[in-house]
């Protein structure tokens, strides 16, 4: 009977990594650290392990990870490299600097379906005219995510767009996206959860007052971080006064009269607010992106 067993799993079960893998893979520099019982569950590969399209296999064999952070050099995550992990059912925590992925590498990401928290570092576009981030609606196939980061990625509406469509999310994180304007903050508006967003445009103008303005219209937040830009209370702060949830309001590097800011604290004085001053080659950045800007 116990031999019958051990057939059945055999021939009716994916493909697990065995001890040779994790050895294989550790030989090469991947950290990867076990629990308790000895079962793998976090792997980290580093910027100098040399890693193969083998390697990746042999990542999504590994069916215990809870954690994977990606940031090789010598063959960066992508589309076949996703492929080959779809089957870590068990993954909550995903993390990749430099990804090459298209839009259809989401396919695959969207079968994990234990994930709660999805991150990419400097995701680039193959070329200036060809947007990306459409594909991120494929992570509304995973029913318990709660954090996006997009850190210094090419993404802008349409990434937004599609983030909208993933009800779940608590947290989004898009600093230094490179086209995260205005427009593109107001797509976030129908999320029902939405608890804290992380803004930084880089001192380059693209996000505004009008940014805060749309963020007034998502009733959940408890935290906004806005940072690197320039803002004032008429057309800015003072649509906050509506976020009954708010606590904490971050301004790092943002230029807003004093006034403009004393008058915020009056209006919510519950409201934590931290707030520094750009240095002077950031005021210039501002004043030099402001001055190009249209005016209204």
């Amino acid at each position: 009977m116990r031999t019958l067993l051990l057939l059945t799993l055999l021939f009716t079960t994916p493909a697990f990594a065995t001890p040779a893998d994790v050895a294989a893979l550790e030989a090469k520099g991947v950290k990867i650290k076990k629990s308790k019982e000895g079962l793998p569950i976090d792997a980290t590969l580093g910027p100098e392990v040399p890693i193969t399209a083998d390697d990746y296999a042999a990542l999504g064999r590994i069916t215990t990870l809870t954690r994977t952070y990606i940031v090789p050099k010598s063959l960066t995550f992508d589309d076949a490299a996703a492929a080959k992990i779809e089957g870590l059912d068990k993954l909550e925590i995903f993390f990749a600097n430099g990804a090459k992925l298209t839009d259809s590498g989401y396919k695959s990401l969207g079968k994990l379906k234990s994930l709660k928290q999805f991150g990419l570092d400097h995701w680039f576009r193959a070329d200036k005219t060809t947007p990306l981030g459409a594909g991120l609606v494929e992570l509304a196939a995973c029913p318990n995510l709660k954090t996006i980061r997009l850190g210094g990625c090419d993404v802008g509406p349409e990434a937004t767009q599609a983030l909208a469509q993933i009800k779940t999310l608590e947290k989004v994180d898009l600093f230094h996206t490179r086209y995260v304007n205005d427009d593109a903050v107001a797509h976030l508006k129908p999320l029902p959860n939405l608890k804290h967003i992380i803004l930084a445009p880089q001192y380059s103008g693209r996000l505004t007052d009008a940014a805060l303005k749309h963020l007034s219209e998502i009733p959940t937040l408890e935290q906004i971080e806005l940072k690197e830009t320039r803002l004032t209370y008429v057309a800015g702060l003072s649509h906050l006064k509506k976020l009954k949830n708010l606590k904490r309001l971050n301004l790092e590097n943002t230029e807003i009269p004093e006034a403009d800011l004393a008058q915020l604290q009056a209006d919510l004085p519950n409201l934590k607010i931290e707030k520094t001053t750009p240095d002077e080659v950031g005021l210039k950045r501002l004043k030099s992106a402001f001055d190009r800007l249209p005016k209204k």
